[in-house]
């Protein structure tokens, strides 16, 4: 057996190991496409504070999608593929600010200006929405795709 394929302790090999550290790199690079419409709605409509709360969110979005793509292997391929597609959209941000302003109607009567906690969690569920997306249209492609 070559040491490429030798079990590590806790069974996991370091092909497999290898194969976890592309797919967090894959979504990491994904989820820095999707954000320059996000932050500059997002800085737009926050306060400092809530600039903080969104780059939060962002953080836990991140750090959702890096477990998931390590984790669950029919995710992955879907996500990324579908988070490029979301990506793309960007030129036409249509998607992208529907997400954002059904986020913040939720919000809407809370309070005038953005805090930290309500950027926080628009930044979730607008994050929510753009995943959910992502792995629909993922999935799609996927699914489509000639066999052989």
């Amino acid at each position: 057996m070559s040491g490429l394929m030798a079990p590590q302790p806790g069974g996991a090999t370091r092909a497999a190991r290898s194969s976890a550290r592309e797919w967090r790199w894959g979504w990491a690079a994904v989820l820095l496409m999707n954000l320059p419409v996000a932050l500059l709605f997002g800085f737009f409509v926050t306060s400092r504070s809530g600039a903080f709360g969104m780059l939060a969110g962002v953080f836990v979005v991140w750090l959702a999608g890096h477990f998931a793509v390590a984790r669950f292997a029919r995710v992955r391929g879907a996500l990324i593929v579908g988070g490029i597609c979301v990506a793309v959209l960007q030129v036409i941000p249509l998607l992208q600010i529907g997400a954002g302003l059904s986020a913040v109607a939720l919000l809407a009567d809370r309070a005038m200006e953005i805090s930290a906690a309500a950027a926080f969690a628009v930044t979730l569920m607008t994050g929510g929405q753009l995943i959910v997306a992502a792995l629909v249209a993922g999935y799609l492609i996927r699914s489509t795709r000639p066999v052989g």
